[in-house]
């Protein structure tokens, strides 16, 4: 055999394996490409939040957790509190939460087809506050100029609304108690 014809040979017998090899590879990838598209496929998990008297639950939050309490997915309830999230996830948990109820944990078993959740029971919680201060500014800006409102203190000790300009110190603003005179930046206001 001649050296020609020997390579010749050896480039087809290389093709031939590099074309099978390819088909293989090409069989290979589709393989994967339809099991991760059977296996990966989305479900939706659907369900109804509602009190124990049947009253819908607007608003709750809906999260689904890998079983590692990785989060994955988030919806809220309608106002007839029914909700659903589409996911690829087959396992893990959902925590349902909404102000004023206790929280649900539901764990979810590896599935391939939606699940229905049915009605979910919260139970409400009474959530109290201590006492609650509410405080203003003393000093408010408005398009008539600053407003200056006194505070308890200016207020308990005085007797007239002189007293309250007198205890409240504005600059520029001197009240003579004695007489009851009011004066700004020198000028006599009328009172």
């Amino acid at each position: 055999m001649d050296f020609s014809k020997a390579l010749i040979l050896h480039q087809k017998t290389h093709n031939h394996m590099s074309q099978h090899l390819l088909k293989s590879l090409f069989v290979v990838i589709i393989t994967a490409i339809s099991s991760v598209s059977i296996h990966g496929s989305d479900r939706i998990i659907y369900g109804h939040v509602s009190t124990k008297s049947n009253e819908p639950i607007d608003a709750a939050a809906i999260k689904l957790f890998l079983p590692d309490s990785v989060f994955v997915a988030g919806s809220l309830t309608d106002s007839i509190g029914n909700f659903k999230i589409k996911t690829s996830q087959h396992a893990g948990y959902l925590l349902i939460e909404c102000l004023g109820y206790s929280s649900e944990q539901i764990n979810l078993k590896s599935s391939d087809s939606d699940v229905n959740l049915g009605n979910i029971y919260l139970s409400e919680t009474l959530n109290r506050l201590d006492e609650v201060t509410v405080m203003a500014d003393r000093v408010v800006t408005s398009k008539y100029g600053l407003m200056i409102y006194p505070s308890k203190d200016d207020l308990k000790f005085a007797t007239s609304g002189q007293d309250v300009l007198y205890n409240i110190m504005i600059p520029g603003i001197n009240v003579n108690r004695q007489t009851k005179n009011i004066t700004h930046m020198g000028e006599e206001v009328p009172t």
